[in-house]
């Protein structure tokens, strides 16, 4: 219940003990004073306990976000927060170069020692626990939005590769290339990128690519504003 209804209830019932009861009144205002009190000391309580987790992710977007500036001076294009066309996601960054296209998506996850995060092809472990499932289904949703939206905007068919990584992590990966996923800490990642093969070779279409996600990222943010608003 929010606090507009709770004020309407409130008022409501104050009117029928001020009616029936007139030496109630104030005994009723103040025990409504207090449910109330009570009520938003808990919400803020709640807000303050989810403020670690938020910066936590805020400060693992920002350093990944540092290191991609990394490629941009090697010639790629970086793309930042892409909303699907679904409403229900929100992909982290897209890297376009002659590489190809990289969906990557941050995990910022706390750590007290030397926990690590293992990749074997199969499974795919952090600190111990199976994070396998989950991390695919994600990161290939991520993929396939960002490959229908570059079909839509261009008419081309261009694979995504997905690439998950934990700032601040040790990462232990056997073959870091050569699966599907690519589980990297951002070091590794911009260590690796521009020593894969070359797959698009025309720089118009990478920077077309990345001109017509910046504009469909912005018409997305657009739409969302205007549905909230309305």
């Amino acid at each position: 219940m929010g606090f507009g209804m709770g004020g309407f209830i409130s008022a409501v019932l104050c009117a029928v003990v001020a009616f029936l009861q007139p030496s109630m009144f104030w005994i009723m205002c103040a025990v409504l004073s207090m449910m109330f009190a009570g009520f938003g000391l808990w919400e803020h309580f709640k807000f303050y306990r989810l403020l670690p987790g938020l910066k936590l992710g805020i400060d693992g977007e920002r350093n990944v976000a540092d290191e991609l500036r990394q490629l941009e001076r090697r010639g790629f294009e970086i793309v930042h927060d892409i909303p699907s066309r679904r409403g229900d996601a929100n992909i982290d960054h897209v890297v376009i170069g002659p590489q190809g296209v990289f969906v990557i998506e941050t995990k910022a996850r706390s750590k007290s020692g030397n926990e690590k995060v293992e990749y074997d092809g199969r499974t795919l472990r952090v600190n111990g626990f199976d994070c396998t499932r989950e991390i695919e289904a994600q990161v290939g949703a991520c993929c396939k939005e960002v490959r229908e939206q570059i079909h839509d905007l261009l008419g081309h068919d261009i694979p995504v590769r997905g690439v998950v990584v934990y700032p601040g992590w040790y990462v232990t990966n056997d073959a870091p290339t050569k699966y599907n996923l690519w589980v990297f800490n951002p070091k590794m990642l911009v260590s690796f990128l521009p020593n894969e093969p070359v797959r698009i070779t025309d720089r118009k279409l990478i920077s077309s690519i990345a001109t017509q996600l910046h504009k469909e990222s912005k018409r997305l943010h657009d739409l969302a504003l205007a549905r909230q608003s309305g």
